[in-house]
């Protein structure tokens, strides 16, 4: 089956970027003004890019106004002025002389910006590459990447495209498959709308279908679609790359349902096109489903199809799908009407097909010739065809198997490449684990130290807080020791003596043995306060209740009490309560000025809990604990820290709650 897409490969790839550049772009974009260029210029500039007349009128005119245009200007218009040159030169070849003078004109003036110069040596590129001039084309290549400085990121997606496609009609497929992909790599990084990309998708699809990989030329030309329609949704570059994907389907896997089903999804796009500026799209596709059909020898069904493009035929310029059209009616027409006319036309094209060597096209020219020969008995000469036709067979088995060399050696140059790559991906790879692994050490080292360091700290810290604990516990113990024994002495020694005084002072006069009395009874007090006898006889709730009776009698204030607890306690346990309730109370009566005061012990689950509850006024708790000036607040945490306990402060202008837990296994007997 023969498929326009395949006859030539240079043409087709021209024919897909005139499209793209004359057809696809709107000519009717405004031109924006700026500082540098008058709006009345930039008018000139748009209504001459519209115009109507012949080509050649056209063309003289764009000429003109380019080269009375200020430079500054240009650099506005150029593009502009370039897809409409670019339209004129597709339609009419023979303006292609003073096209390339033009070019040239611009590309070599200095007064002109590195943009401007640079993209009309690209421009110069692509019409030399259409003709198959290489050196010329390589030649403008490098005058326009001299101006590099001038490049976007477009203009270095279309010097890709365009050098890639001097190397492909070099068969340097490597190089070319190289320059497309850097392209390709070069817009999708930049997140490009821009045709060059979409032309670098089609390059190398077209290139996966000409070396046969089918997956892959299928895959990039949906991606193209894609990209279309994610940004200039432009109906005719979709219906090309349909177009393609069923060339595919037909020419390189056979699966021709298939083939004719993208072909037909390609003319239902078409019908979206109200402009019908362009034919050549329908054209293509209707061409290739008669193809499809005169190869399965279902004429009637190939007939039907031509007849739809034989009206398209006038409008077609491309002279490969033209022959492609002549070829499919000389076949299916052969048992209907004269064809002698369509066999003359194909029969034209043969010196030029020897002329360039290109012995496919010559392959199917000759076969469907032999094919109307048989289909009009003329055996003789249908015999003399298939004659040529096996010589020509032979050269491009020979030719194929060089194809297939060639693109083995491609595919393994790839593969050593991709090999290489890899190997120094491994060795980066296993330099970054090393100078990781060096570093995770270092850090895991240092974090260590730190570590080590922060532990022996804490460690340090621990120690000196408990031996600082011990020393409190130790002279707490050691200061009850000594108010016990100053205690005992005050009531054996001074209060005895006191005692032996009074009863030898009864002549004195009731006066002095008053104030004897009232001395024994102070001493009593302080020796009370020193060491509360009382504790170790009647224990600790009614030495509380004894304390706060006392405490209410001398100070006019009330003061409930709420003892309950079943659990015998340590007698050392008993005696910091009872301090730490004493010495709350007193802090009550000195600073609170307090009302009332609830002292409160309890016993919950595991725990004795005692509070000391009072309306006072309040007081900041820790910049109080802060200040240094609270011995009696951290006297009390201290003693509760002595019995394993721990002592919550907290305080505002409605009183002040001061909590003590004990836990039962530490202060049980």
């Amino acid at each position: 089956m023969r498929h326009l897409k395949l006859f030539s490969f240079h043409q087709v790839i021209f024919l897909l970027l005139c499209l793209f550049i004359a057809c696809k772009q709107n000519p009717n974009t405004v031109l924006a003004p700026n500082s540098t260029c008058p709006q009345d210029l930039l008018t000139q500039y748009h209504q001459t890019v519209l115009l109507g007349a012949s080509d050649s009128l056209q063309f003289t005119q764009i000429v003109s106004l380019i080269k009375n245009t200020p430079p500054t200007c240009l650099d506005i218009a150029i593009d502009s002025f370039s897809k409409k040159i670019s339209g004129l030169w597709y339609n009419n070849p023979q303006l292609n002389a003073q096209v390339i003078e033009l070019y040239s004109f611009i590309g070599n003036n200095r007064a002109y910006s590195h943009t401007v110069k640079a993209k009309a040596f690209l421009a110069l590129s692509s019409i030399f590459s259409k003709q198959k001039k290489l050196a010329d084309t390589d030649s403008a290549l490098a005058l326009a990447v001299k101006d590099s400085a001038g490049f976007n990121s477009n203009m270095w997606m279309s010097y890709y495209n365009r050098l890639g496609l001097n190397y492909f009609y070099q068969n340097k497929m490597k190089e070319a498959t190289e320059l497309f992909t850097k392209g390709i790599a070069l817009g999708e990084k930049e997140h490009s709308t821009n045709i060059a990309l979409s032309n670098l998708y089609t390059n190398v699809g077209t290139l996966y279908n000409q070396i046969g990989d089918a997956k892959n030329a299928i895959d990039i030309f949906k991606k193209n679609i894609q990209f279309i329609e994610s940004t200039t949704n432009d109906i005719n570059s979709i219906t090309d790359n349909l177009s393609n994907i069923g060339t595919v389907y037909g020419a390189v896997l056979e699966q021709f349902d298939s083939a004719i089903a993208y072909y037909e999804k390609g003319l239902v796009v078409q019908q979206r096109n109200k402009a019908h500026d362009n034919q050549d799209p329908v054209f293509t596709l209707l061409i290739n489903i008669a193809s499809i059909f005169k190869d399965r020898k279902q004429y009637d069904s190939a007939r039907y199809y031509q007849a739809f493009a034989a009206p398209l035929f006038k409008e077609i310029k491309d002279p490969v799908a033209q022959l492609t059209f002549t070829m499919n009616e000389a076949v299916v027409y052969a048992q209907v009407r004269d064809v002698s006319k369509e066999v003359a036309t194909i029969k034209s094209f043969l010196p030029d097909f020897y002329k360039d060597n290109n012995l496919e096209c010559l392959q199917n020219a000759y076969m469907d010739l032999a094919l109307v020969c048989k289909l009009q008995h003329q055996y003789a000469a249908a015999l003399a065809y298939h004659t040529t036709l096996d010589s020509i067979a032979e050269t491009m088995s020979s030719d194929k198997n060089k194809q297939i060399i060639h693109e083995m050696n491609v595919k393994y140059e790839t593969a050593k490449k991709d090999l290489q790559l890899k190997e120094q991906q491994q060795a980066i790879a296993k330099k970054e684990l090393l100078i990781g692994s060096l570093l995770a050490l270092l850090i895991v080292g240092i974090l260590a130290s730190v570590l080590y360091t922060t532990l022996q700290k804490l460690k340090e810290r621990k120690k000196e807080t408990i031996r600082q604990q011990q020393f409190t516990t130790q002279l707490i113990a050691q200061t009850e020791e000594e108010r016990s024994r100053i205690a005992q002495d005050l009531h054996d020694g001074v209060s005895q003596e006191l005692m032996l005084l009074k009863e030898n002072t009864h002549s004195a006069g009731a006066v002095v043995t008053q104030k004897i009395e009232s001395i024994i009874q102070e001493i009593r007090n302080i020796a009370r306060n020193l060491r509360p006898e009382m504790l170790d006889k009647i224990g600790l709730s009614k030495s509380v209740e004894y304390l706060c009776e006392q405490m209410m009698e001398a100070h006019q204030i009330f003061i409930s009490t709420n003892i309950s607890f079943n659990e015998p306690i340590s007698k050392e346990t008993d005696l910091q309560l009872f301090r730490i309730i004493q010495e709350s109370l007193t802090n009550v009566i000195k600073y609170a000025q307090a009302d009332a005061v609830n002292v409160s012990i309890t016993q919950k689950n595991n725990s004795i809990q005692v509070a000391i509850k009072d309306n006072g006024k309040g007081f900041p708790v820790t910049e109080t604990l802060a200040s240094g000036k609270s011995f009696g607040l951290h006297s009390i945490i201290q003693r509760a820290k002595a019995i394993k306990g721990e002592a919550f402060i907290t305080s505002s202008l409605q009183g002040t709650i001061i909590k003590i837990d004990l836990p039962l296994t530490t202060i049980k007997i």
